[in-house]
């Protein structure tokens, strides 16, 4: 036996039939609302709510259809003339978002009431100043392949990985070493380097194969890039805006603290202004650009460049040459 579809206004609509048929054979009389809520499943307060706006709507159907909930004021609601300068700051900055505009805006107007970000951003929806962005489908990851696939057994494979390198109290570099199983994920040695070159990981190797008394099939390195040497000191323009970067890899910039790169720790930065974008500095490492900065909203930090650079250009620029 099928099931039988129903909906709100089906069940409103049967509701007040009902009600209107008690009430005939009562001859005006009084019909048992609790009852009648009872067997509807709704309460004695919506029962008669109902029933008044059928009354009031002499008797039609469509009188008990759902109402708009909308109230009929709203006092937190943002005037024509805000809307209107929103509007007329979109379109003198056509390629400024919410965020920007609200610090121009608050900036502009000190004392005004300004709407936060997000209601910015609805009102250049309402007003056909934004379209929504195309979300872009991602494709499923690759899986895992070799080595690790035949990886069936303990001694297989071993893994041996750099994991980057730290700065010790005294200001020497570290280099953690790990040598790992490959299937019971058995961490076999985790050795610091001060120089990561093959004579001390070799070092390492003879140790962990005297210890365990044997030889895996393989050994899987994830990378074969070699360790560059110190950074270059780059050069600058004898006018440039030049600033240094502290230990915590950090600049002073508009007098507040720029995060610009922990790997830049005491070096130099180049910050020259834009002209083509109103209120960005770019920041340089030599010719190699980093990101740049926001002068109207410069507690956003750093933006980091969104481009892949070549293995030319940062090792020429980045490493010194042995």
């Amino acid at each position: 036996m099928p099931w039988k579809a129903t909906d709100a206004m089906k069940e409103r609509t049967k509701f007040v039939l009902e009600w209107e048929r008690r009430w005939n054979e009562a001859e005006g009389g009084l019909v048992n609302m609790a009852e009648l809520c009872r067997m509807f499943g709704v309460s004695r307060q919506t029962g008669y709510t109902w029933v008044e706006r059928y009354r009031e709507g002499n008797h039609q159907l469509g009188a008990v259809a759902e109402r708009s909930r909308r109230p009929k004021t709203s006092p937190h609601a943002i005037s024509l003339e805000m809307e209107d300068l929103i509007v007329a700051a979109r379109k003198y900055y056509p390629r400024w978002g919410p965020k920007k505009l609200h610090a121009r805006l608050v900036e502009r107007n000190p004392g005004k009431y300004v709407p936060s970000a997000s209601v910015i951003a609805k009102v250049l929806m309402r007003r056909g100043l934004t379209q929504p962005r195309r979300r872009r489908q991602r494709s499923a990851a690759a899986g895992v392949t070799a080595p690790f696939s035949d990886c069936e057994k303990p001694n297989d494979v071993w893994c041996i990985d750099f994991k980057g390198w730290f700065v010790t109290g005294d200001g020497v570099r570290c280099y953690p070493l790990t040598l790992i199983d490959a299937f019971s994920r058995f961490l076999i040695r985790c050795e610091a380097l001060v120089d990561p070159d093959g004579e001390h990981v070799q070092r390492i190797l003879d140790s962990a194969f005297l210890e365990f008394g044997l030889r895996p099939a393989a050994v899987y390195a994830r990378s074969r890039r070699t360790y560059p040497c110190p950074l270059v000191e780059p050069s600058f323009e004898p006018f440039a805006h030049v600033a240094r970067v502290d230990k915590n890899g950090a600049i002073k910039w508009n007098r507040r603290s720029v995060f610009i790169s922990s790997a830049l720790k005491h070096e130099y930065v180049e910050l020259e202004e834009s002209c083509q974008v109103d209120g960005r500095w770019d920041v340089h490492w030599g010719s190699i650009l980093i990101g740049w900065l926001d002068a109207h909203r410069p507690e956003r930090g750093l933006i980091y460049a969104r481009r892949r650079r070549g293995t030319s250009e940062v090792s020429a620029m980045s490493f010194a040459s042995d």
